[in-house]
């Protein structure tokens, strides 16, 4: 799967990536949300930025993860355009001194990267089990949402105790 990902040309991810934000948008639950927690994306993954910034524009209040102690902890951002690090997985985060940390029960919905989904939302993450971890802490009323390429789907994604389903995958097909 991270083959795959990492072998779309520049223009095939970027216009997939759009398929699948449209098919967000279409979402009663991404136009309800108040507050959403995005991810910034690596290169190979669904890319993030644009709608990000149309969230920003409308008024979301848009956050990202930070990895702070091993620990996913959130962190609200006002714009795009601002000074990042790489964490030691490699994955951009706002500088530290620029962290506005919020409390995770503002949370509406939580877009989640992920190596593959299943359709009844099994997920297979990237082995660190950070997602898990912030997930399975959140209220039940949150609803978190996988992003993916269509070819991410797969017929069952293993799943181990400590693992979190989302509740359904947004692709540039359809959503699951």
């Amino acid at each position: 799967m991270s083959s795959r990902r990492s072998t779309m040309f520049p223009e095939e991810r970027l216009r997939a990536s759009n398929a699948v934000l449209e098919n967000l948008r279409l979402l009663n639950k991404y136009r309800e949300s108040r507050a959403i927690l995005f991810y910034l994306s690596l290169e190979e993954e669904v890319q993030t930025d644009e709608i990000i910034e149309k969230s920003i524009q409308i008024g979301r209040q848009v956050c990202v993860p930070v990895i702070d102690h091993k620990e996913l902890r959130v962190a609200r951002i006002s714009r795009l355009d601002m000074e990042y690090e790489e964490n030691s997985y490699g994955v951009r985060e706002p500088r530290r001194d620029s962290w506005d940390l919020i409390d995770p029960t503002e949370l509406d919905l939580v877009l989640v990267p992920g190596l593959a989904f299943d359709p009844e939302g099994g997920r297979i993450g990237f082995g660190c089990g950070y997602y898990d971890r912030f997930l399975s802490r959140l209220s039940s009323d949150v609803i978190f949402a996988g992003l993916a390429f269509d070819f991410q789907i797969v017929e069952t994604a293993p799943q181990s105790p400590g693992d979190c389903k989302v509740h359904f995958v947004v692709t540039d097909k359809q959503v699951y």
